[in-house]
């Protein structure tokens, strides 16, 4: 009866462990509340944000980078017919467009 709870529990660990983000940092829920974040950084502590594209550059896998980059398009490409001032928005999309490109790069 063990074995079997034991077997059972580990099946469900592999399964969960597949089912997971490779980059737990980035769910797919995630990556608009990180973009938020850095909208904000942007705007209210540049020097934080330089921060973040550093480390995404410097990171083993430009996932990160990527999908953020993915994720600010979207919203820009969304955003072009409205009447909002979307400056901010454009320049992190930007940004990331560099960072993704210099990940690429190394």
């Amino acid at each position: 009866m063990k074995i079997a709870f034991i077997l059972a529990g580990l099946v469900l660990g592999l399964i969960t462990g597949c089912a997971s983000s490779p980059n737990p940092k980035l769910g797919r829920g995630d990556t608009a509340t990180e973009l938020d974040q850095l909208l904000v950084l942007y705007e209210k502590n540049r020097p934080k944000f330089v921060i973040q594209k550093v480390k995404m550059i410097q990171a083993s896998s430009c996932r990160r980078a990527a999908t953020l980059h993915r994720e600010a398009k979207a919203r820009v490409k969304a955003a072009e017919m409205s009447s909002e001032n979307n400056d901010v928005l454009i320049a992190v999309q930007r940004e990331l467009d560099q960072t993704e490109n210099e990940c690429r790069k190394k």
